[in-house]
């Protein structure tokens, strides 16, 4: 049996401050009083330890994704292209060449394929869709981003052809026919 106390767990248990007034946990300490009811605690907790046994402990840090640096590490061995392939079109991501805004990211994703990111923040949609482009084969990965050319669009050259559609379109109406 340990004398020391696992110092996250108390952590966990402060948190709950936040959640609770003052009264409830007076209310608690006043019901803890009975040597009965602490008993029932002290079950309560064993059984608790004995579930948490059946399941392993994962920290927060082992349950975070691997950083894309250690991504393209795993698969620079086994696939030297691809690692590089993905290792440019991350660079041109973060220097914003490519889908500068989240909504360019999203439409990207979704118009190759892939999972549209959920997140709000551009930077973890990028991270995202990175990762799950690095699933794909090489060709596949190359195919989707020749899309990203595509889809970059300059809205003023745009929105001149339409404004002259449109001028056209009324002045060949409007205009007298010779």
């Amino acid at each position: 049996m340990k004398d020391e106390i696992n110092t996250e767990l108390l952590t966990e248990l402060a948190r709950l401050t936040r959640r609770y007034p003052p009264e409830a946990w007076e209310s608690l300490l006043h019901w803890l009083e009975d040597e009965t009811r602490r008993k029932q605690v002290v079950t309560l907790l064993r059984d608790l330890a004995q579930l948490s046994a059946g399941r392993p402990s994962i920290s927060k840090k082992q349950e975070k994704l691997p950083s894309i640096a250690h991504l393209f590490g795993e698969i620079q061995p086994t696939d030297e292209r691809k690692a590089d392939l993905l290792r440019v079109f991350w660079e041109k991501l973060v220097a914003r060449e490519v889908l500068p805004s989240l909504g360019s990211v999203r439409s990207f994703a979704e118009m190759v394929g892939l999972k549209v990111p959920t997140s709000n923040k551009r930077e973890q949609a990028i991270r995202d869709v990175v990762r799950q482009l690095a699933n794909l084969s090489y060709a596949d990965i190359e195919a989707a981003l020749e899309k990203t050319a595509v889809t970059s669009r300059d809205f003023g050259q745009e929105y001149q052809r339409w404004v002259n559609i449109i001028l056209r379109g009324a002045g060949g109406r409007n205009s007298p026919q010779a």
